[in-house]
């Protein structure tokens, strides 16, 4: 464990009023409940948006509609609904044969038992729903969100479309959460597109949004050290 790293992930946690050791308390409590096994950064897709989403169930009592852009393979989602028990999440993906044929998460897709073990997490909460769409028709969407996890397509223009519509979709009082943000660009990562950073900079620099950035990983693990996690709200 990098000290430095932990130091400032637990100075900006406590900046947000919130408190990281209490947090991974939870989190290891619930990654035991529904994988048997604490939580890890060195297991899958597991990172501290985690660590966060627990922090932040510990602290607010108003998180009731959650959206999830992105299901993978629907633990974060499951880790979700045990954290807000009373919320109502909606969690959207692309349709399974456009994320065998068109995404770089090969190694999941290609197994059809990843699909099987997906739906098999999604069915244990009665208040997920599931759709498989483009994260595109959010524009169509009228409802808003008291927490949003923004985890689809990484690279410009979606991610920014992504972006907009989740401003648009957020309640007053909501917070969210931009997975992946890079601050620099890394040729040898196709998928390390600073343009979400970009954007975020300049609706922070006009007012619009306040913006925080989290570590994704505390860990040394390979480019994950530059990868960010954006806490978002209205201004």
């Amino acid at each position: 464990m990098n000290e430095n790293r932990l130091n400032y992930q637990e100075a900006i946690f406590a900046n947000l009023g919130l408190d990281r050791n209490s947090a991974l308390n939870l989190c290891n409590k619930v990654c035991m409940k529904l994988f048997n096994q604490p939580y890890s950064e060195d297991n899958g897709m597991w990172s501290e948006h985690l660590v966060f989403f627990a922090a932040l169930a510990l602290k607010s009592k108003r998180i009731h509609k959650i959206l999830e852009i992105g299901t993978f393979n629907g633990e974060t989602t499951l880790f979700l609904a045990e954290l807000f028990p009373k919320a109502k999440i909606l969690t959207i993906d692309l349709d399974n044969l456009t994320l065998q044929t068109s995404n770089p998460y090969e190694y999941a897709f290609s197994n059809d038992k990843f699909f099987e073990y997906r739906q098999n997490l999604l069915k244990k909460n009665k208040n997920i729903k599931f759709l498989q769409q483009n994260s595109l028709n959010l524009v169509k969407l009228k409802e808003t969100f008291d927490l949003i996890w923004i985890d689809g397509n990484h690279n410009f223009p979606t991610v920014i479309i992504d972006l907009i519509n989740c401003l648009k979709l957020l309640s007053n009082s909501g917070v969210a959460l931009c997975d992946d943000v890079y601050k620099r660009k890394f040729f040898p990562d196709k998928y390390a597109d600073i343009s979400c950073y970009e954007a975020l900079k300049e609706l922070e620099d006009n007012k619009v949004i306040a913006l925080k950035l989290i570590q994704k990983r505390i860990k040394k693990r390979r480019l994950s050290n530059d990868k960010y996690i954006g806490y978002i709200t209205l201004n």
